[in-house]
């Protein structure tokens, strides 16, 4: 996999992959991550982190997403709820990011409701698609309380139930399943406000407005998966080296593609590098989330025009391109990539 070449992702998590493109975040594929630090890329290293930039994180979730799709988009959730990590007192983030097996999940849909209690607060609720369910030692979620104010929460795995009810055709192993909360008391400190720092502990990363900050990181999923997708294409269209008009239109456009998604990524590492010298005006971070639709936009109408190109060959037996295909569908569905306009 040449394309792949981080330092952080090791030889031995790579060479999962290679053979088998349909492989489980089981736990040999979870050691290696645990070891390598890669679901803490920007924790600080008291915490257990890698402490990098954010731009050096986006890398290696692009590269992550380049070996596989599932895997991409499990380190991207993973380092994403890292963000939250100055939303809570000192005590909490102890508890919930040093672990070295420590994973943060969970849903931003307020699916939950909270009864004020005297040392806290009692949760109830159902939440929908928490990718890395199966293995998260922490879940974040939102709730109402009796006044309809939104409340952020972070619950240990052992008071949550976990659906095994991910059955989706692509992102096949981010066991994004349903989770469910009964009658949980929850402590104040559990509690947090996006905006609302609690501790001086924190990394510049998490300084960044939460929009710009997961659409950025998601984007890095959509590149790594459809710069696999392409190569893979180019491979079998070379491969079959056939003079026909399909096949000359499918070349002409893998190679049209490969030079639009280097623009692509150039302009998300643009704004990403100046999210980490600069703050944000509102209409900076709108200009990112119409940028970022409209790639997904333009990506995935274009995936489409070259699935067709390459014909009913494509589908027979080429497990890394249905893969590639199918993954990034999933993703490209997600609600903060879309406008949904006619």
């Amino acid at each position: 996999m040449e394309a792949v070449k981080s330092r952080y992702l090791s030889a031995s998590l790579i060479e999962k992959f290679n053979d088998n493109h349909h492989v489980s975040i089981n736990n040999e594929v979870l050691s290696l991550l645990y070891e390598a630090k890669l679901f803490k890329c920007l924790l600080p290293e008291q915490l257990g982190g890698l402490g990098l930039s954010f731009t050096s994180c986006l890398q290696i979730l692009h590269d992550a997403a380049y070996v596989n799709g599932s895997l991409g988009w499990l380190m991207q959730i993973a380092n994403g709820g890292t963000y939250f990590l100055p939303l809570f007192n000192n005590e909490m983030q102890e508890a919930i990011f040093k672990p070295d097996q420590a994973v943060i999940a969970g849903s931003g849909a307020v699916s939950g409701n909270a009864i004020k209690t005297e040392n806290g607060y009692l949760i109830n609720g159902t939440w929908l698609y928490c990718s890395g369910a199966d293995y998260a030692t922490y879940f974040t979620m939102n709730v109402k309380n009796e006044a309809g104010e939104i409340i952020s929460v972070a619950i240990p795995k052992a008071d949550v139930n976990c659906c095994a009810d991910w059955n989706s055709f692509g992102l096949a192993n981010t066991s994004t399943h349903t989770i469910k909360v009964e009658n949980v008391l929850v402590s104040e400190e559990q509690c947090f406000t996006i905006g609302c720092n609690q501790s001086t502990n924190t990394v510049q990363a998490f300084e960044i407005p939460f929009l710009p900050f997961a659409q950025l990181m998601f984007m890095q999923t959509v590149h790594g998966i459809y710069q696999r997708l392409l190569d893979t294409c180019l491979q079998f269209v070379t491969k079959r080296n056939e003079p026909t008009l399909r096949f000359n239109n499918a070349l002409c456009l893998i190679n049209n593609e490969q030079k639009k998604l280097v623009e692509y990524k150039r302009v998300m590492f643009d704004y990403a590098l100046f999210t980490e010298h600069h703050k944000p005006t509102d209409e900076w971070i709108e200009r990112v989330d119409i940028i970022c639709k409209n790639q997904v936009q333009e990506i995935r109408n274009t995936a489409l025009q070259l699935f067709t190109f390459c014909g009913l060959s494509i589908t027979q037996n080429q497990q890394v391109y249905t893969t590639c295909f199918l993954d990034l569908l999933v993703v490209c569905q997600h609600s903060l990539l879309n406008q949904y306009h006619l």
